[in-house]
């Protein structure tokens, strides 16, 4: 369909943003996707964590030694089983994904030359479509 086909080239556009403000920040992506999927105010599991990020547990390990390296996030054993990691993200790592959210959020240069009424008639059929959306699609590895 023409719809997907157009949708997938503006994903790969984004995508290529993403990994530009990754590298602005020092990250790669599956490290600032992590931060960001990350419950700020919460301890999560590292499973969690996987699954939010879109990756395979067994592979996050690497991409949480980096992040906590940095001090941006701390792991520490559950109280109720010393076998389960859990994450918390620090003050530092609170104010970094800030800051990469408010560079992430920005409108592209596109959506701005959108006339208003197109921008909100996009932005309902981006809406409907998100509500539709599943998450089925298979998990990618991490780095």
């Amino acid at each position: 369909m023409e719809i997907s086909k157009v949708f997938f080239e503006l994903f790969m556009r984004r995508a290529s943003a993403f990994q530009r403000i990754a590298a602005e920040f020092g990250y790669s992506p599956f490290q600032l996707r992590t931060l960001l999927r990350m419950d700020p105010e919460r301890p999560v599991m590292m499973s969690e964590v996987a699954e939010l990020a879109m990756c395979d547990p067994g592979n996050l390990t690497g991409v949480v030694d980096k992040l906590e390296a940095r001090r941006l996030v701390e792991r520490r054993a559950s109280s109720g089983d010393r076998r389960v990691k859990m994450l918390s993200m620090t003050a530092e790592g609170r104010a970094q994904r800030e800051q990469m959210i408010a560079r992430l959020i920005q409108p592209a240069p596109w959506m701005v030359a959108l006339p208003k009424k197109g921008q909100k008639t996009l932005l309902t059929l981006l809406r409907r479509g998100l509500a539709l959306a599943t998450d089925s699609e298979p998990k990618p590895s991490c780095p």
